[in-house]
């Protein structure tokens, strides 16, 4: 009873790796894309739409301008190059370097009155620096929200309704490219999940090993999967602390709060410096981005102490010879056998890491209690 016990506690281990290494690859992905960006403009954009049809054809550039302005992108790219052009001569050209950072440079988030602020001071931009097309088209927004208690009552509604539906897409998003990675993964390093069960339940010394590591991966799992622990939301708050450091005149900022977005503490920092804060959001933003490439140090640590976790099961997922063209084609053919264990391989890594990290604490804990009965039995047999 105890030996199929480690053999599926083995497996969850190997499993939970896997899945944590997907995990963090599909951030990198998402970072890389700019998919959060990507889909608050895109949500934004059909919001203007909807609420102000007559300019749909400025929507998406509406979006894009608000969501490029330095007081609302969180982006840590925000300030590279111009966000805003002086006229139609000034718009930057499909051969500029600025605009294939677009993306990147987009706000992850942003609140319905900043949203509205940004648009009201588009459309009353008197030094021309947006294009009268753009002008009056954010204008007609402006004029569409503003006024009435209930019409602003009602953009309110239209605009959480619209974040939920930007959540729901990311989600989706999130969850196919862990689908796309996991049958990558699982074809990539042909991993048969049948043959993975009985190579631990034959072989005692492996299984022994990943048992015996399953705390250290689930404390992995704990620091990867935990929101508070998030590199990037550590490091909005940790930069605060390193600015009262370095600055004399925020050396009486009291301990920040946790942030969620780089935004959220910039409106504390404000708050808490009132006159003289431009200066030092420009520090604390240059601070931020050193910071943020030692967050992503942080998640390469935790990837390898991952792979270390695997290398020393001495648990070889990689084939040894890695199969040729042919014989990797066949490998993908529903005719064979091997196929289905593969392909049962892909499905249980893109259950995601939370169900094999659940997975792992319950069979963890079920351990001790077979252990003690089996070792009862065994003194009653004797």
């Amino acid at each position: 009873m105890l030996q199929h016990l480690d053999t599926l506690i083995a497996f969850a281990v190997v499993m939970a790796i896997l899945s944590l290494m997907i995990t963090l690859l599909v951030q990198a992905t998402s970072a890389l894309l700019g998919l959060r960006g990507v889909n608050l403009r895109r949500t934004v954009a059909e919001l203007i739409d909807a609420l102000c049809p007559n300019v749909a054809e400025h929507a998406r550039a509406l979006a894009t301008e608000a969501l490029l302005h330095p007081l609302i992108s969180d982006s840590n790219f925000a300030n590279l190059g111009s966000y805003r052009w002086k006229s139609d001569s000034h718009r930057p050209t499909s051969n500029s370097n600025w605009p294939k950072l677009e993306r990147w440079r987009l706000a992850t988030a942003v609140r319905p009155d900043e949203l509205v602020g940004v648009i009201e001071a588009m459309a009353k931009d008197a030094a021309g620096r947006y294009p009268e097309d753009l002008r009056k088209a954010a204008a007609a927004v402006a004029g569409t929200i503003a006024g009435a208690a209930d019409r602003i009552a009602a953009f309110r509604v239209w605009f959480d309704t619209a974040m939920d539906r930007a959540s729901q897409r990311f989600a989706a998003q999130m969850r196919l490219l862990t689908v796309i990675f996991s049958a990558v993964l699982a074809f990539g390093l042909q991993l048969d999940a049948a043959k993975l069960l009985e190579r631990l339940s034959l072989h005692a010394d492996v299984r022994a090993r990943l048992v015996a590591s399953a705390d250290a991966v689930a404390q992995q799992a704990a620091a990867i999967l935990s929101p508070s622990s998030s590199a990037i939301p550590w490091v909005y708050s940790e930069a605060v602390r390193e600015l009262k450091q370095q600055a004399p005149e925020a050396s009486g900022l009291p301990d920040p709060p946790a942030f969620t977005t780089r935004l959220d503490a910039e409106v504390w920092l404000r708050a808490q410096l009132a006159a003289g804060a431009e200066p030092l959001i420009r520090r604390y933003r240059e601070i931020v981005s050193s910071k943020l490439a030692a967050a992503l140090d942080r998640l390469e640590d935790q990837a390898g102490a991952l792979r270390a976790e695997l290398s020393e099961s001495r648990l070889t997922l990689l084939p040894d010879p890695y199969p040729s063209g042919r014989a990797l084609l066949w490998s993908m053919c529903p005719l064979n056998r091997q196929f289905w264990g593969i392909l049962i391989s892909a499905g249980l890594l893109s259950l995601g890491a939370p169900f094999w990290f659940n997975a792992l604490k319950t069979l963890a804990t079920l351990r001790p209690l077979v252990a003690t009965r089996q070792e009862a039995a065994e003194k009653r047999a004797s």
